[in-house]
């Protein structure tokens, strides 16, 4: 996945913060960022990461899809985990919602974007 935006600022922590959990299953992989000119107008930022699955809130919006009370459990667990790892980094998220919220790929079960 490409993330470009023209948030220098924000792509440049999103890149440092991955690149510091690095080794983590419960975060996307990062591949790469960088920057460049569009055209000679436009300067754009970008980061190369892990492709995921859907984020919790599409499962939670699918009427057939309901999560049991182990399911539940497992992500609040899960979760818990995934924020002691970035404040373990001295990070805050500040923006923790189910859109940010990744199921992963197959290979572990949930991941934090952003």
């Amino acid at each position: 996945m490409v993330k470009i935006t023209e948030n220098e600022t924000m792509n440049f922590k999103e890149h440092t913060i991955l690149k510091m959990l690095t080794g983590n299953t419960q975060f996307p992989e990062l591949y790469g960022g960088g920057r460049f000119i569009f055209e000679g107008i436009n300067q754009q930022s970008f980061i190369i990461m892990q492709k995921l699955g859907k984020n919790l809130e599409s499962y939670l919006s699918q009427k057939e899809s309901c999560f049991t009370m182990t399911t539940i459990c497992q992500l609040g667990i899960q979760l818990v985990e995934c924020i002691k790892k970035v404040h373990k980094i001295g990070y805050i998220h500040n923006d923790i919602k189910l859109d940010n919220i990744l199921v992963g790929d197959g290979e572990s079960s949930l991941k934090s974007l952003n």
